[in-house]
């Protein structure tokens, strides 16, 4: 069982979708110990519409049964309130610096590699 963006943290929607893959048959939802509708389903992938956030930390909580044995997983979203800072700056770091900052230190370690590289392979 795995909940679907579970790394995606910082909401800014009150109402927001969840999604879970599972193997189950049957998958339960509860946000900050309040239940939610049990679905069931063959495709494996559960979806809840309209969840609703409270202000600062969610608890995301999903259980399934497989047998005998019970499954869960469990994820912490923060819901920030309406703001410049939560409206455009958090967005921002999410889609666009984080990306930005991997392909510079990517850049920055095969560059230096390369250089290390043509001074050993070097015959001088």
């Amino acid at each position: 069982m795995h909940i679907v963006d579970r790394r995606y943290r910082l909401c800014t929607s009150k109402d927001t979708q969840v999604r879970i893959y599972s193997n189950a048959d049957a998958v339960e939802l509860s946000v900050n110990g309040s239940s939610h509708r049990k679905q069931n389903g063959a495709t494996g992938v559960f979806r809840w519409d309209d969840v609703p956030l409270v202000k600062e930390n969610n608890v995301v909580l999903s259980t399934s049964s497989i047998g005998a044995t019970v499954h869960e997983d469990r994820v912490v979203w923060v819901l920030y309130g309406s703001s410049v800072l939560t409206n455009y700056l958090i967005p921002i770091f999410q889609w666009w610096f984080k990306p930005i900052l991997i392909l510079s230190l990517f850049f920055a370690y095969v560059t230096a590699g390369q250089g290390r590289v043509g001074r050993r392979g070097s015959a001088d």
